[in-house]
């Protein structure tokens, strides 16, 4: 998808943000255009995620430094959520509907999102795990997920943020437990994009031990096909199902055309709308309910 009129507006507001503090009126003004003519010459059908990728790398040319640094945050909620995993492990082991439960379980974990949401704290995260298991899948998605489950032969889950990563391990582990003829890898970021996930984030929670885990080779926060490993790319090609978790990803695949079910909470102005759905609520979507001309109508 191209990038929206709310993103333009929202990264160009909080590009202003980030720089009030360094330099000067000039420098703070040839910075700002330099991000202007990034955003007006962005390529056709690249999203919000390789722009702000762009962007960051302009950031830190221009002004030495980088945009976004958030590796105290991102050892935390690891931490906190390895911390949380027994607890998780309860209610999977307490629940009749494994799946559906650890779908929900890691769609809540979505919420730790530095860069989406103005305030993350653990007190909020507890409160949207404990509303996630009550909360209903559209029926009719879930009965194509377990079919095509029941039937393939490989998954590739493509991570979003830290933290939230302890919850994907939930759901890997309960996929691999009902089908287990599943051959299972999980693609992370290629580096520091945000408070993404990465390959070293995936081994200090234990998914290394669970199944298989790459990079994709880029720090863009999304999957761009066109930029990812070959590795990656060859993963995500010839998988039989794709589940994709967070709203950069989806920004980044959708209208893909591959069989790919998209995972994530509704956490900014767009995405309400798109969805017609309150702050925070969850979506779980499949790419093939909609025809490509759905996917350019928003």
């Amino acid at each position: 998808m191209n990038i929206s009129a709310d993103c333009i507006n929202c990264i160009i507001n909080g590009q202003l943000k980030h720089i009030l503090p360094l330099g000067n009126e000039v420098t703070r003004s040839e910075y700002m255009r330099k991000i202007l003519k990034l955003i007006a010459e962005a390529p056709e059908g690249y999203a919000s995620p390789w722009i702000t990728h762009q962007i960051e790398q302009e950031f830190e040319a221009f002004w030495g430094e980088p945009m976004h640094s958030y590796v105290e945050e991102k050892s935390q909620y690891n931490r906190i959520m390895l911390e949380k995993e027994h607890l998780m492990e309860a209610i999977m082991a307490d629940t009749e509907t494994p799946l559906e439960t650890a779908i929900k379980l890691a769609r809540a974990g979505n919420y730790i999102d530095f860069s989406a949401m103005i305030d993350v704290s653990e007190e909020g995260l507890n409160e949207i795990l404990h509303r996630s298991v009550s909360e209903v899948l559209p029926a009719e998605t879930v009965a194509q997920f377990k079919s095509d489950l029941e039937n393939a032969k490989s998954l590739v889950y493509l991570t979003d943020n830290c933290g939230e990563i302890v919850l994907d391990k939930i759901l890997v582990k309960t996929i691999k437990q009902l089908y287990p003829q599943i051959d299972v890898t999980v693609i992370t970021r290629g580096g520091e994009a945000l408070n993404d996930a990465t390959v070293e984030d995936a081994i200090s929670v234990g998914m290394d031990k669970l199944t298989r885990v790459v990079g994709n080779g880029t720090c863009c926060p999304g999957t761009e096909l066109r930029q990812i490993s070959k590795e990656a790319l060859d993963y995500i090609e010839n998988a039989d199902v794709i589940i994709s978790k967070g709203m950069g990803n989806f920004e980044t695949m959708s209208a893909c055309g591959m069989n790919v079910y998209y995972i994530f909470l509704c956490k900014c102005s767009y995405f309400e709308r798109r969805f017609n759905l309150p702050r925070l609520t969850g979506v779980f979507l499949r790419e093939k309910d909609h025809t490509p001309e759905y996917w350019n109508t928003f």
